[in-house]
């Protein structure tokens, strides 16, 4: 792995240095276009400016792209008009702001379909374009295939949450086999987006040890490793020397920042200010400065037009602008951003979050507690300087930006399927939820900040507490907010984690009775209903089974299963105990009956269970993985946790960052 990432090291700087010996002194680049310059546009998903680039802490963590920006251009200000996958890259395709793209929001809204596309307009001039995603939000039945000949989006359909996505490996190794099949004299656009930054983190193993645990850290190490990787195939067609490449993101992440542990609730720069970096081939016929670092304020609705104007496509109408006068060091004018996120107002009924960043640099929000923040001294946004005595001033900033909410376009209501993926991957926090009920409400809802420790239930590792302890929480918050939707899909999976399915059902009927326009919430209940009285059928079917074999193979086992899942625990629990006594290496009812009593807070006693079972040569590593996060996040016994999690991982299963991190602390 080592010789292979210093070949892919070597091979970038090469190509970088063959480009740059031959421009003869700083500047543009300069070439006869022979033909159409290829366009490559990479975008890493949840990448904080602060975290990539020659000008990130610590700097070290992306080489390849900063080897890319310091022989091209990079800007130091770019912003995300959104935090929101989907919207973000309709932006960034689109030049357009979300209110007039369409796509408001991940999976509840799609594309506009009147709105051309970057990938449109090179098509019909004669690129041949090609899309590489890793993740369920950017399915083509959101919009952004049109244009592309190939929009690969094979991201699988599994509802783990660990399948959700497709690693950056394997989405460069498609796109690699995608160039390798296009004659060498056809030009292409080829967008490439690499998902591995957002949670959950999970990169490689070598790679999380190579970072100490800090997952995130780890997994923007391992996309820009990934990225040099695409770049050494790009050289090894002959292609890298003729290319426009774009290197950015679609929003960045909350480490905490606000009390926001991931991205999606506010949209403060720690999500919305993205790393953006131009690069142009000696031989592409495309002129870009190389070394030119750019702190003008700019948008990622800007990529479009500036593509179009280096590419020849003629003008661009949007939002967004051609950023060829910053690239040549002429006057720009100053100007505003617009910033939205909508997310909340669908998820929690708050009021949705609008912004704007004035010209001289200044953040506000119109939010029923506004916002202003000096970015020039006050980069975390952490003094809100906002008075009564501006309501003027941020009316006349804020009306400059029509925002068309709530949408007067229906949003589309995801399928069960749909809804899976996107929960899985973490933008939907309840599992479906519905987006007309809640628009017509958002105008008048609460400040998001006021609903932050709703959220921050969603944003917590799932290990972090256990199921009883996340009901008590929610609990109280029902107590201060009322049975919100969101509150309601939480509560309703840590009772059924608990084996309390009846009670879920009633936390969902009182939200139903509260929220009565959520029809999310009647599909829910219908749905557990059916599978409580299917349940019920099947435990009634086994008893008559056994009453008539008492020594059935797997009926007292089958039982166990069905009247864990009923909540009957008392009952599961000794028939799951009677089935091990008779087959003590089946290490799923061991499971089974780990976390019967870890739902009725019989913690030691389910370590011991777990313990019988990890004493036995050949057993499942499922057993160590559960014994290491019962000691280390529910007993708080981590010293005890280390061999068990140290089993985890050898047996190559899955770990948390923290568990990671745990890890790594011993050595």
């Amino acid at each position: 792995m080592a010789a292979r990432l210093a070949r892919t090291a070597t091979v970038a700087a090469i190509a970088l240095g063959c480009a740059l010996a031959q421009l003869g002194c700083p500047g543009l680049l300069h070439s006869e276009r022979k033909r159409p310059a290829d366009l490559f546009l990479v975008t890493w998903d949840t990448a904080r400016a602060d975290h990539v680039g020659p000008d990130a802490t610590p700097a070290d963590l992306t080489p390849h792209w900063n080897r890319m920006a310091e022989a091209g251009s990079r800007f130091a200000w770019a912003r995300s008009p959104t935090p929101l996958t989907l919207p973000a890259h309709a932006s960034l395709l689109t030049g357009l702001l979300p209110s007039h793209h369409g796509a408001r929001d991940n999976g509840l809204f799609a594309l506009d379909p009147g709105v051309v596309t970057l990938a449109e307009r090179l098509s019909a001039r004669g690129w041949r374009s090609a899309a590489f995603v890793s993740a369920a939000v950017l399915d083509d039945r959101y919009g952004l295939a049109r244009g592309f000949s190939t929009y690969d989006d094979g991201v699988g359909t599994s509802r783990t949450r660990h399948a959700a996505e497709r690693r950056a490996d394997v989405t460069v190794d498609a796109a690699l086999a995608w160039l390798r099949s296009v004659p060498s004299e056809r030009a292409v656009f080829v967008w490439v987006h690499l998902f591995d930054p957002h949670r959950p983190w999970q990169a490689p193993p070598e790679w999380q040890s190579r970072h100490g645990g800090d997952g995130y850290a780890a997994e923007i190490a391992f996309t820009d490793a990934q990225t040099g990787r695409l770049l050494e195939g790009l050289q090894d067609l002959g292609r890298l020397a003729r290319s426009l490449v774009v290197l950015t993101a679609d929003h960045g992440e909350g480490l905490g920042e606000h009390g926001e542990g991931s991205h999606g609730y506010f949209a403060y720069d720690s999500t919305v200010r993205v790393p953006l970096a131009l690069w142009a081939g000696p031989q592409s016929g495309v002129e870009v400065p190389d070394g030119r670092r750019i702190s003008e304020p700019v948008s990622l609705t800007d990529v479009a037009p500036t593509v179009a104007a280096l590419l020849d496509l003629g003008e661009w109408h949007g939002d967004g602008r051609s950023l060829i006068p910053l690239l040549r060091g002429e006057p720009w004018p100053p100007r505003e951003l617009a910033l939205e996120n909508v997310d909340p107002a669908y998820l929690y009924g708050s009021a949705p979050i609008f912004g704007v960043v004035d010209r001289e640099g200044d953040t506000w929000f119109d939010l029923p507690q506004r916002e202003r923040y000096d970015v020039a001294e006050d980069p975390g946004q952490t003094r809100n300087l906002y008075d009564a005595a501006q309501a003027a001033t941020a009316d006349a900033l804020f009306s400059q930006h029509p925002r068309r909410w709530p949408p007067t376009e229906a949003a589309r209501t995801p399928s069960p399927a749909e809804s899976e993926q996107l929960a899985a991957l973490g933008y939907l926090a309840t599992r479906r939820f519905s987006a007309g009920a809640s628009s017509s409400l958002a105008t008048t809802g609460p400040d998001p900040k006021q609903l932050l420790p709703v959220a921050q239930l969603w944003m917590e590792e799932p290990d972090a507490v256990t199921p009883a302890q996340a009901l008590e929480r929610a609990d109280r918050l029902v107590e201060r907010f009322g049975p919100l939707p969101a509150l309601a899909f939480y509560r309703a999976d840590r009772l059924e984690e608990l084996g309390r399915r009846a009670d879920a059902i009633e936390v969902l009927a009182a939200s139903a009775e509260a929220y009565p326009l959520e029809t999310l919430l009647e599909e829910e209940l219908a749905q557990l209903r059916a599978v409580q009285a299917s349940d019920a059928e099947l435990a009634r079917r086994i008893r008559a089974t056994l009453a008539a074999q008492p020594d059935h193979p797997a009926a007292v086992r089958d039982l166990a299963t069905v009247l864990h899942r009923q909540g009957e625990l008392r009952e599961a629990e000794g028939l799951y105990r009677s089935w091990l006594v008779a087959h003590p290496a089946d290490d799923a009812a061991r499971v089974g009956l780990h976390r019967v009593l870890g739902a009725q807070g019989e913690l030691v006693d389910s370590l011991r269970v777990l313990r019988e079972g990890s004493a036995r040569p050949g057993h499942d590593p499922a057993l160590d993985c559960a014994e290491g996060r019962l000691l280390a996040w529910w007993l708080e016994r981590p010293g005890e946790a280390l061999p068990a999690l140290r089993a985890c991982r050898e047996a190559g299963r899955p770990l948390s960052p923290r568990e990671l991190a745990l890890l790594d602390s011993d050595h």
